[in-house]
């Protein structure tokens, strides 16, 4: 039960994760400012309730199987590590993801623009400079 729920907890967790990135690439790739304004919100809500939720989900799933499981320590190498990235992630998450997130939305309200907007991309930026081709990017 408990590795079900631990298991669990990961694919919703990562699983959202990817899912929200998709949709972000696909409403800047749109154009569409409206709805790279939703996806940004509900990629806020997400980030403020679902993420952290499967994080603790999974940390306390993690623990009680460590302490339920003979043979397992808390100090063996790989749950070391893996109690190590779930902190720097929930950390990354809370302190980074999160703010942008709620940062993004903000500005595209305030914009109130009907086009979202398009990072500069170009030929002579998309790689390193062979000769003198205007592009600011310098590798």
């Amino acid at each position: 039960m408990l590795l079900s729920l631990h298991l669990l907890a990961a694919i919703v967790w990562i699983g959202s994760s990817v899912m929200v990135e998709v949709m972000v690439s696909r409403a800047r790739a749109a154009g569409n400012g409206a709805h790279l304004t939703g996806v940004l919100e509900d990629w806020a809500w997400m980030g403020s309730r679902v993420f952290p939720a499967a994080a603790v989900v999974m940390l306390v799933t993690g623990l009680l199987m460590v302490a339920d499981v003979e043979g397992y320590e808390i100090g063996d190498p790989w749950i070391s590590v893996g109690m190590g990235v779930l902190v720097v992630l929930i950390l990354l998450g809370a302190g980074y993801t999160g703010p942008r997130a709620a940062k993004l939305v903000g500005s595209m309200k305030a914009m109130g623009t009907r086009q979202a907007p398009r990072r500069r991309r170009s030929r002579e930026c998309g790689r390193p400079r062979e000769s003198s081709s205007g592009c600011s990017r310098s590798w």
